[in-house]
């Protein structure tokens, strides 16, 4: 974990516990809410590495576990657990971008 990744962590961390603790975020919402926050890092990071020319490392991994984590903290905030296969399309749908992103050469 570099030092942007630890820093947008701690922020959001930081954030959703505050609400909690001023009554804006009840207990039952803390961890979908950090669900989503820890999703969203890490969508936020592998963004701003692909726009970094020394980074050679395959993000989509970050792309992927990001949108997951968002998908089921809001699935849970949402009290749809019946929609929870949207998880698997979701991940689906991302496999298949990065199948089609490849070059085919």
């Amino acid at each position: 974990m570099n030092g942007l990744t630890a820093g947008l962590v701690l922020v959001a961390v930081g954030v959703v516990m505050w609400l909690q603790v001023n009554h804006l975020l009840s207990h039952r919402d803390v961890l979908p809410t950090l669900l989503v926050a820890l999703g969203g890092v890490l969508v936020a990071d592998g963004a701003v590495r692909t726009m970094r020319p020394d980074e050679s490392t395959n993000l989509w991994g970050r792309f992927i576990a990001g949108t997951a984590l968002i998908v089921l903290g809001l699935i849970v905030l949402a009290d749809a657990a019946a929609y929870w296969p949207l998880v698997l399309v979701a991940v689906g749908l991302a496999l298949l971008l990065k199948a089609f992103a490849r070059p085919s050469w």
